[in-house]
């Protein structure tokens, strides 16, 4: 009876953990596409309206996520005239694996953050207005396209 009820408080323990870890991971998550909005649109309040307190985030505008972990593991946004910048939160989305930011007026440097993304398949950053370097994180990559 002691083994089952020990076996019992340890299977409990190992379910409040992966629910404790899924939660903390979802909120990575969020929070990184909050600060990247901010960036990506430069603060203008009537972009990206989806991407509020209201929804989930995976179900905001351009945002795929993944059913296994809920995690973000496709950002899907182009063709925009937000003239922003990529922030380093974009490097917290460690389970993403497409990103298209194609015609978005981005300026300013990939930040090396998008090194993070080790899941990273399909990178679509053409017809902006980037500069700089590519990330050395990125080369290091070898199943983006």
């Amino acid at each position: 009876m002691r083994t089952c009820m020990m076996f019992l408080l340890y299977f409990a323990s190992q379910i409040l953990l992966a629910t404790v870890t899924l939660a903390l991971s979802s909120d990575t998550d969020k929070l990184a596409l909050l600060a990247l909005k901010e960036k990506l649109t430069n603060g203008v309040p009537d972009y990206l309206p989806s991407w509020n307190e209201s929804l989930h985030f995976c179900e905001w505008q351009g945002v795929t996520c993944a059913r296994r972990h809920m995690r973000v593991s496709v950002l899907h946004l182009e063709n925009q005239t937000w003239g922003g910048t990529l922030g380093p939160s974009l490097g917290n989305l460690t389970f993403l694996r497409i990103l298209h930011l194609s015609n978005v007026d981005l300026y300013g440097e990939i930040p090396t953050q998008v090194g993070r993304l080790k899941r990273l398949q399909v990178l679509d950053l053409s017809n902006n207005n980037l500069q700089g370097e590519i990330p050395i994180g990125l080369t290091n990559f070898t199943n983006i396209k």
